[in-house]
């Protein structure tokens, strides 16, 4: 059995090196086919319709309820989305929650139709009334999500650590 195997593996590897003339296994990179188009490009009869395209949503690792007269302010930084759309517009979301603090905020950021670009959604601004806020530190819930007409879905969610400044 090991004879056998030995021999396979030789008669491969001469058949596929240098010794036999037009044979080769190569690394180079091929070169796309002349009817290939990239999202967007000349699509018409396709039958698929190409409707949205994202990179990675980086969301923050950590956040800050910051002290703003009588009231805390959620500050969050925002992300970078790079995005392209396709036949129709999308709308993008960034929501947080903080279910402790009975906080549901959201910015949106529409995006309109063949747009192909890196778009930078701010995170709410919203606050919070001082007598809620009790302790050093709160979980938030981040979420990037999309809406698209009759479709929607998540992109990204995390959940982070506020720090109370005080």
């Amino acid at each position: 059995m090991l004879l056998t195997t030995v021999t396979v593996l030789a008669v491969v590897v001469l058949a596929s090196g240098p010794l036999v003339p037009g044979v080769a296994f190569t690394t180079g990179a091929a070169t796309a086919d002349s009817g290939y188009r990239g999202f967007g490009e000349g699509t018409a009869g396709m039958g698929v319709e190409k409707r949205l395209a994202f990179g990675a949503a980086a969301l923050p690792a950590s956040g800050e309820l910051t002290p703003i007269g009588g009231d805390y302010r959620i500050e969050l930084d925002p992300v970078d989305l790079p995005v392209e759309t396709g036949a129709r517009p999308v709308v993008l979301r960034y929501a947080v929650r903080i279910p402790e603090l009975g906080v549901v905020d959201e910015t949106t950021d529409r995006i309109p139709a063949r747009t192909a670009r890196t778009t930078r959604i701010e995170a709410p601004a919203g606050t919070v009334p001082a007598d809620r806020v009790t302790g050093g530190s709160y979980e938030a819930t981040l979420v990037v999500s999309v809406e698209g007409g009759d479709w929607s879905g998540t992109i990204a969610e995390e959940t982070v650590v506020l720090e109370v400044e005080r």
